[in-house]
């Protein structure tokens, strides 16, 4: 019993935590030479460096570039770069500001030289991790026209790259355990899944659940359904990835979180029982777009584009079946208890509503709420007190009408084809420092104004 409580809290705690941060390291290796860039949420900065000046709650282009040396100082500090035993020595050569998916990053563009050749690059990454264990650092590393990937976190902080040309089974391996990886990392994708799952051990009896008499009835129930999540998110990962379709990362991380809050409300008033399996698939096409996206700020080697997609598809695939693996068979134990049905069933699902609401919201108005980041993130600054309650109850007004219009999202579809095949990470709407010196861009709640 305790294992499944212990999962949903768990799950509860982190989800709650704050929106996901992470940060975009692309580097470029020619000789001794290495080229990087380095994309950091103005947010995540703001925690660290401090870089509203003024306390007003924005961030302006002007702060930004006068805290550029700290911002420098601060990220070359916790990046390391070693070829064999020498150190490969950076230096910042730029700083920009690019919009992403999730908000306003500083970029920061660096470049680092190493006594002879790179063969082996070695990587320590250590950013944010003091302040934020969740914090993820996504690599693209570049060499002689391939391209490697992999994911900093407190726990793999340390990582070894042969620059040999690598052979198609490692890429594959490559992009197979970033697709593991993301799964579960993935809060809203585990909390979709569970949602489904939860009633998979239960039937529906004259307007009551009661538990099933065997298990095989369970794990067809949970195959359609996991069989069908899989079959739509691998489309729409597949046409998202190839530049055939593309939403906008504003409109589909907001509509993951409502699928998750409509998958959980359908277990405390059921409305679609008997085809569970249809709102997986449906619901599932959005999630492709999602797992789509963080494919693309890895990116994809144009050598091996076929193979590295199949390779994180399938590394997600084994990341979902582990979860289902531990959690099916203990929900088939306790399904017939009161534990089961009233604590895990109605109150996991109660509380994975709660969660998902907040990340409509969240996501919705690129907002995070106040109440939750009082409770997990330094206080930064002389944000006043008042201001944040009312920005809380302004985003509670109009969450309704941010959300309606995500049902009428496809008139947003816009290709991003021409992205594939850039240098790591991609880098759009760059603000130079050669800008006027009375031209002000803010950035209230991570997102870039002028103004």
């Amino acid at each position: 019993m305790r294992l499944i409580a212990l999962l949903f809290a768990f799950a509860a705690a982190q989800a709650l935590a704050h929106n996901p941060s992470d940060s975009y390291l692309g580097l470029v290796v020619d000789g001794p030479s290495i080229e990087g860039q380095w994309d950091i949420a103005l947010r995540d900065l703001e925690v660290v460096v401090g870089l509203d000046a003024n306390g007003n709650g924005e961030i302006s282009w002007g702060e930004v570039r006068a805290s550029h040396a700290a911002i420098a100082s601060y990220a070359l500090a916790r990046l390391t770069l070693r070829s064999g035993a020498s150190a490969c020595p950076a230096r910042v050569t730029g700083l920009l500001v690019d919009e992403h998916g999730d908000g306003t990053f500083a970029v920061l563009r660096f470049v680092a030289t190493c006594p002879d050749s790179v063969t082996k690059l070695d990587v320590d990454y250590t950013l944010l991790f003091d302040v934020d264990p969740q914090h993820r650092g996504l690599l693209r590393l570049e060499h002689a026209g391939a391209t490697r990937t992999a994911i900093f976190s407190p726990e793999r902080s340390r990582q070894s790259f042969e620059l040999a040309q690598p052979s198609r089974w490692q890429q594959f391996l490559d992009y197979g355990r970033e697709g593991v990886w993301h799964i579960w990392i993935g809060f809203d994708h585990i909390l979709f899944l569970l949602s489904l799952l939860l009633p998979a051990v239960l039937r529906r009896t004259n307007g009551r659940w009661e538990p099933v008499e065997a298990f095989s009835p369970a794990f067809w129930n949970v195959f359609g359904i996991v069989t069908a999540f899989t079959v739509a998110h691998s489309i729409t990962l597949s046409l998202a990835t190839l530049g055939a379709v593309a939403l906008p990362s504003r409109l589909v991380e907001p509509a993951i979180a409502l699928s998750v809050v409509l998958a959980a409300l359908n277990n405390l008033r059921p409305m679609f029982y008997a085809r569970r399996w249809v709102v997986a698939f449906l619901f599932g096409l959005v999630h492709g777009l999602g797992f789509a996206n963080v494919l693309k700020e890895l990116g994809l080697p144009q050598g091996a584009l076929a193979l590295a997609l199949v390779g994180f598809n399938l590394g997600v695939e084994a990341g979902q079946l582990v979860i289902v693996g531990a959690f099916l068979p203990v929900a088939f134990l306790l399904r017939g208890t009161a534990f089961y049905r009233q604590v895990v069933f109605f109150g996991g699902s109660a509380l994975i509503v709660l969660v998902a609401g907040i990340w409509v919201v969240e996501r919705s108005l690129d907002v995070q709420l106040a109440i939750f980041a009082a409770a997990t993130r330094p206080t930064v600054g002389s944000y006043d007190n008042m201001r944040d309650m009312l920005m809380i109850a302004s985003a509670v007004r109009t969450a309704k009408m941010v959300v309606e219009p995500l049902h009428r999202s496809t008139a947003a579809i816009y290709s991003l084809a021409a992205l594939r095949g850039q240098p790591p990470p991609p880098t759009r709407h760059l603000l130079r420092a050669t800008l006027a010196h009375d031209t002000q861009y803010t950035v209230p709640n991570g997102h870039l104004v002028s103004g």
